[in-house]
């Protein structure tokens, strides 16, 4: 009901701004750097319900579209909803272009996955496809996201590989979905299946010999990587270290990321002395930047690699350098791992005491991260309240316009019949007249008969005398 009462007073101030928004053409946006942003909102709803009463469904349509993206850059989310949600019904009833229906369905999509309800992106991302003509590649991908973060993983794969079998090869796009297919594939530990699409990637037709090159870097990192995940660590190796002798550029891959993998995997593979090296060689690979923590999540591994060959003293000068850095990193789950392995340290030196302060400032932190965790979850929830609350209200606002409008066409309906009966009275009057009229003229034919007839009568009486 509020947003009837604000629809009427509004109309007020739009029969003074409709007249000036329409002097500055139907293709002409209200500009509102010139405006309030109350009074500019005010000015677009003006020149939207001109268009709703002309029944220009087509500007209509391109203006809601554009009036969403405008509102969504002043961040007044609610009322880009608003705007594209209109667009969708607009849509669904009336002609409207494909193009402005397309566009305005995958905005809706866009919007609903940044706000975290994938659900709800997918079923416009749908509308997508059903109302486009023409491929959507990228809104196969858009489906594939939407369904990765429901979850529903073998919906996202088959989105997918719908994309990668759809016709015309390119293969920036093709590299793009097998990239993605295989992050799925490792995420629902189908290791096979994503090293098969990084094989798949290496088997593309070479773009030109530095792409060649640098594909193949990061790729054979990936599948390094999808080894080392699988548990077969000594395949992962023999794929690592051909990124190791074949890395030309250094921005292929991140160094430091590799010699940590490589320092991972030989750590399980047992041998400590190579794990140090290479999470030494990790360390010296570092950029500046986030730097501290980075060089603290290192030291720490180094640690523990120390505490695995009983060297406790060593593993304790690690540790202590991983505080220092992750204090001034100021990452908190570091910090905790950290502890976690200082309190391990300690332990194993039999400082008992100091063990459990590193204990209780694990847990502390812990607790803190758990909590943190929740409240970002509550706001995700609120966020997510809010736009269902705000889509709600759009449309029982959509729905009482959709009741003015009834009651003004009744209204009209009712003005036509009163038209109607006004012209038959008036039709039925001039029918009457014209009857009296000719009632008139017989009688005065008749009155001239009767006088022919008494003139007659008359001469015949004189001819006889």
């Amino acid at each position: 009901m509020k947003f009837l009462k604000r629809n009427i007073w509004l109309v007020l101030f739009q029969i003074v701004l409709i007249a000036s928004l329409q002097a500055q053409g139907d293709s002409e946006l209200v500009n509102a750097d010139s405006l309030f942003q109350e009074t500019y909102w005010q000015a677009v709803e003006g020149k939207l319900s001109a268009l709703r009463q002309q029944r220009n469904f087509e500007k209509l349509g391109a203006n809601l579209l554009a009036y969403g993206d405008t509102a969504l850059l002043k961040n007044n989310i609610p009322l880009a909803l608003r705007f594209w949600t209109e667009l969708g019904s607009l849509c669904e009833e009336e002609e409207v272009s494909e193009k402005v229906c397309v566009e305005g369905n995958r905005k809706l999509g866009r919007l609903y996955m940044e706000e975290g309800l994938p659900d709800r992106a997918i079923g416009y991302f749908r509308k997508v496809l059903k109302r486009s003509t023409s491929p959507q590649k990228e809104t196969l991908l858009h489906l594939a996201s939407g369904f990765a973060k429901v979850p529903d993983l073998d919906s996202a794969i088959y989105y997918l590989n719908t994309a990668l079998n759809l016709p015309g090869k390119d293969p920036y796009f093709e590299r793009k979905v097998l990239e993605k297919l295989s992050d799925l594939y490792m995420v629902s530990e189908q290791y096979g299946e994503a090293i098969a699409c990084q094989e798949a990637i290496l088997k593309m037709n070479p773009l030109s010999e530095k792409d060649t090159k640098e594909v193949k870097a990061i790729t054979e990192n990936n599948i390094g990587y999808l080894y080392h995940k699988q548990g077969d660590f000594e395949k992962a190796l023999e794929h690592f270290e051909w990124v190791e002798d074949h890395l030309v550029e250094k921005n292929w891959v991140n160094e430091a990321s590799l010699y940590s993998n490589m320092g991972v995997a030989w750590f399980n593979l047992n041998d400590l002395n190579k794990a140090q090296l290479y999470f030494k060689k990790a360390i010296d690979a570092l950029d500046d930047n986030n730097r501290p923590v980075l060089e603290a999540n290192l030291e720490n591994l180094l640690a523990k690699v120390f505490i695995k060959n009983e060297d406790y003293y060593q593993a304790l000068q690690y540790v202590e350098k991983a505080e220092v850095n992750a204090r001034k990193g100021k990452d908190m789950v570091v910090m905790k791992n950290v502890y976690g392995t200082a309190a391990e340290i300690h332990q194993k030196l039999y400082d008992f005491e100091k063990s459990l302060n590193y204990l209780v400032k694990f847990l502390s932190i812990s607790d803190s991260l758990e909590l943190e965790n929740r409240f970002r979850q509550q706001k995700m929830v609120e966020q997510q309240s809010l736009l269902e609350r705000s889509e709600k209200e759009i449309q029982l606002l959509m729905a009482g316009r959709e009741l003015q409008a009834l009651a003004i066409r009744q209204l009209e309906l009712e003005k036509d019949k009163l038209t109607l009966a006004s012209q038959n009275m008036e039709l039925e009057a001039i029918q009457q007249e014209q009857k009296m009229d000719l009632l008139e003229r017989e009688k005065e034919i008749q009155d001239a008969r009767i006088l022919n007839q008494e003139l007659e009568a008359k001469r015949a009486r004189q001819e006889l005398l």
